[in-house]
């Protein structure tokens, strides 16, 4: 016993020193094994969801026409077994499942729908999660979520994760899908004439952040027109149902096409920043900067300050 004093006598700086230093060594090792605890949770996060987060989404996120628990259950059915076909590499299977006029629209072969969706998204084995955005007209969109399936790969690494809008249209006798943000397609067929030219609205197109528009424009005339200047910030508009107007992509059209000799017509695809909503409806296109004559204009743009507007209600 007296050698045990002795012997903490005569190092106890040392012995307390090394127990500090012990303790620290257990305090930094707990500490770096919850942030890596911590880093690995959340790397799961972005990679894996929860069955919780997989329920039926009954809850629409903006609003719109209620839906039943059974409708929502069929929805998300079809949804499930189109991915299903896409990540098993069944590409006719999946491809047979989409509308005519998604087919039309966006993948007008088998072999686009697979280069242009599947080998993109479907690299790896994804796992979804599906959310209810917006109902209306018997159509029902859903946002899905697409995520890495840790348990088929065994990789925990970050991968791309991929987001889309799929809507049911119950409108549509061939097929019921619609991918890509693609929410519906319609004719139109709504025409006006001014001064001898005329604005055909053909049909409509609705994704989830634009409206776009097949438009044919004739003129009868026999002088060379000018469909729209370039000089106003909103020479061609939407209308909405709320009044507010919504802008044109018209400038990605080539120089060229704004020009219409005598006598002749061109066909058009404008698209407008518009965004899909419940409560919005589009009433109206307008080509507010028409120039009756483009060969007096281009002479002395200043001294032509005459103006067409032509205005199509939808």
């Amino acid at each position: 016993m007296n050698n045990i004093i002795r012997f903490w006598n005569q190092n106890r700086k040392s012995i307390i020193a090394a127990g500090i230093a012990i303790v620290l060594l257990i305090i930094i090792i707990q500490v770096l094994n919850q942030i890596a605890k911590n880093a690995n949770n959340k790397k799961n996060t972005n990679t894996q969801i929860s069955e919780e987060d997989r329920k039926l989404p009954t809850q629409s996120i903006i609003g719109g026409d209620s839906i039943s628990t059974q409708t929502t259950k069929e929805n998300v059915e079809i949804i499930e077994n189109f991915i299903e076909k896409c990540n098993s590499g069944d590409i006719a299977g999946a491809y047979q499942m989409l509308t005519q006029d998604c087919k039309e629209t966006l993948f007008s072969t088998e072999e686009s729908f697979k280069k242009g969706y599947v080998d993109t998204i479907f690299q790896i084995k994804r796992i979804s999660k599906i959310e209810q955005f917006l109902s209306q007209n018997k159509r029902y969109t859903y946002k899905v979520s697409f995520y890495n399936d840790i348990l088929a790969t065994g990789n925990t690494e970050n991968v791309n994760t991929y987001q889309d809008y799929m809507t049911i249209d119950e409108n549509s006798s061939n097929g019921k899908l619609n991918i890509h943000n693609f929410i519906y397609k319609k004719p139109i067929n709504k025409e006006t004439q001014v001064e001898g030219i005329k604005v055909v609205i053909i049909a409509q197109e609705i994704y989830k952040e634009s409206e776009k528009y097949q438009i044919r424009i004739e003129n009868t005339t026999d002088k060379r027109i000018l469909i729209d200047t370039q000089k106003k910030t909103k020479g061609v508009y939407l209308v909405g149902n709320n009044n507010v107007t919504y802008n044109s992509n018209i400038s990605e059209l080539s120089s060229i096409l704004y020009e219409i000799p005598a006598n002749f017509y061109r066909n058009y695809e404008i698209r407008f920043n518009k965004i899909y909503s419940a409560g919005v409806q589009t009433i109206g296109i307008v080509f507010s900067d028409m120039v009756a004559d483009y060969e007096k204009y281009k002479e002395d743009p200043e001294k032509v300050t005459q103006r067409i507007q032509i205005s199509v209600s939808i």
